[in-house]
């Protein structure tokens, strides 16, 4: 598709006057360069992604855009080496030098970017290692607390690294661990190191891990995408606001830059061979960066990887809706493995997942906040787990280690619907019963042991039926102990009060009646009154 564009594009005239301008100064760099819209296009936004990147954003944009985008930037002395299509997706890479220029259409949202690249070296994947030496595998390390700590085991025997985790010496012995383990060789070769995005439970285990263990390693390349930590950047990027979080990038860039590791930096559009690994990165910060940036989550990578036919989609933190990873993506995105975003606490959507439609997930988080305090109750992840095909799911409650390609277990979704059953037992019921109540003692104490905000509601039985109640409804906070009246109006919502379905109108409660109540939830909790519950369920 790339080349019937060029060709297309000779034919086509622009107002040079509105073509886009690209200024380089050696002195100053990306701060001279930029792009301005073309004849119909509106411009996003225009800004450093880095010290060495600029990313210029443009909506409204079509075909006849990014023919003139290509013939512009080769009228600046920029020569194409590649073009090459994902899914509908278009990328280009141009080289002039040292610089480089990465184009970028998507058709699903009518944007395009334009990423120019000061003074980058282009890693080379190349290895003289034999493949099928050995299985390809797939491990997420069980980590200390919900960080993310992945390793690939490659079919040559070298491993790539996904984050690593926290700055906690066991995470450290994990990975060297499992690493000595799983190696062929006497020192295990690190083929890449990914970090994702520079939040504490991701990337920081390489300082650790660094300090015990930088001799018992080889490591042949980073891969990330970073901003420098540099004072100037705080007004586009308030995530990196802190103290702490200035010093430990500025010390990840200072043990690189002493080791001589080779750094390269990971764009969308990005393709590489690792063994038999291939790798293509899906989102960056080049399509989630637009200033300010409030939380790292944003500049995280997601990854897919396929691997003798099987795709795995690694999300690291990344924000679906953000990336716009359904409208760019579509149904490029189905996988076979998923491992959720943002340990399940964020970041999904409904769309997506039907996209992706998994057989077997990965959830970096424990297994308590999986499936009985927070990830199992939102929408998509409710979605995921009950309306699609998802045979296994696996938490960070211990280490797990798959082989590539992986085939779902028999008994996986069994095991998953225990666990599910086993977790919200344990933190409540969904429905409890209590006798005797009236409407001066009721008052009932709640405790809600997930971490989202619940509704409950109530239904009063009488024994005359004409007199019954329904719906009464009461919100109790997550992660808290409280009390609710249920007639009182600050307690309970107003216009959920007194309804009775045989006369289909709010009614009144005599005082003195005494009646039966049930409590009761989609989600489990735990209620209480002056007496023992009589059932619950």
């Amino acid at each position: 598709m790339a080349d019937s564009y060029i060709d297309n594009a000779l034919m086509i005239v622009y107002d040079i006057t509105i073509m886009a301008l690209l200024i380089f100064s050696s002195k100053k760099g990306t701060q001279d360069m930029k792009f301005n819209p073309l004849k119909n296009e509106v411009l996003d936004f225009c800004a450093p992604q880095s010290e060495k990147v600029w990313v210029s954003a443009f909506t409204s944009s079509d075909v006849a855009s990014y023919n003139a985008h290509v013939l512009d930037i080769r009228a600046q002395g920029f020569k194409m080496i590649n073009s090459y299509e994902l899914s509908d997706n278009t990328f280009a890479f141009f080289k002039k030098g040292k610089d480089s220029v990465r184009l970028a259409f998507y058709p699903g949202t009518k944007e395009i970017k334009i990423i120019y690249i000061n003074d980058e070296e282009v890693p080379d994947f190349t290895s003289k290692r034999k493949q099928g030496v050995c299985d390809a595998l797939f491990t997420q390390i069980q980590p200390e607390d919900s960080g993310l700590s992945d390793v690939i085991r490659c079919d040559d025997g070298r491993f790539v690294i996904i984050d690593g985790g926290w700055e906690f010496e066991p995470e450290a012995d994990k990975l060297i661990n499992l690493m000595r383990e799983q190696s062929p060789d006497k020192k295990p070769v690190i083929a890449a190191w990914i970090m994702t995005h520079p939040h504490l439970d991701h990337y920081r285990a390489f300082f650790e891990f660094y300090r015990k263990y930088k001799d018992d390693v080889i490591i042949e390349k980073f891969l990330y995408n970073f901003p420098e930590a540099k004072e100037e950047n705080l007004e586009r990027i308030p995530a990196m606001g802190t103290q702490e979080e200035m010093e430990n990038l500025q010390k990840l860039e200072s043990i690189i830059k002493k080791e001589g590791y080779p750094l390269f930096m990971l764009h969308t559009g990005d393709v590489f061979d690792i063994a038999g690994l291939h790798f293509e990165v899906l989102s960056s910060p080049d399509d989630t960066m637009k200033p300010p940036v409030e939380c790292f989550n944003r500049y995280s990578l997601i990854l897919k990887v396929t691997f003798k036919g099987q795709v795995l989609l690694l999300c690291a933190d990344a924000d679906f809706e953000l990336a716009k990873f359904g409208e760019r993506w579509g149904r490029y995105l189905k996988s076979d493995i998923l491992q959720i975003p943002h340990h399940g606490f964020g970041g999904g959507r409904e769309e997506e997942y039907d996209l992706i439609d998994p057989s077997v997930c990965f959830c970096p988080t424990e297994e308590d906040i999986g499936f009985m305090k927070y990830n199992i109750y939102t929408s998509y992840n409710k979605h995921l787990i009950y309306d699609l095909n998802v045979k296994d799911y696996f938490t960070a409650k211990e280490t797990v280690t798959i082989k590539l390609p992986y085939t779902p277990g028999k008994y996986g979704r069994q095991i998953l619907d225990e666990k599910i059953a086993q977790y919200q037992k344990a933190a409540g019921a969904k429905n409890w019963y209590f006798d005797s109540v009236t409407k001066d003692d009721a008052t009932f104490t709640f405790i809600n042991t997930t971490m989202i905000k619940i509704p409950v509601y109530a239904d009063l039985y009488f024994d005359d039926p004409a007199k019954s109640v329904v719906a009464i409804k009461v919100e109790i906070p997550g992660g808290t102990r409280c009390q609710k009246n249920l007639f009182d109006e600050n307690d309970a919502d107003p216009d959920a009060l007194y309804f009775n379905r045989n006369s289909l109108a709010k009614i009144g409660v005599e005082d003195g009646a005494e009646f039966a109540v049930r409590l009761y939830s989609d989600y489990p909790f735990v209620a209480s009154w002056k007496k023992d519950a009589i059932y619950h369920s």
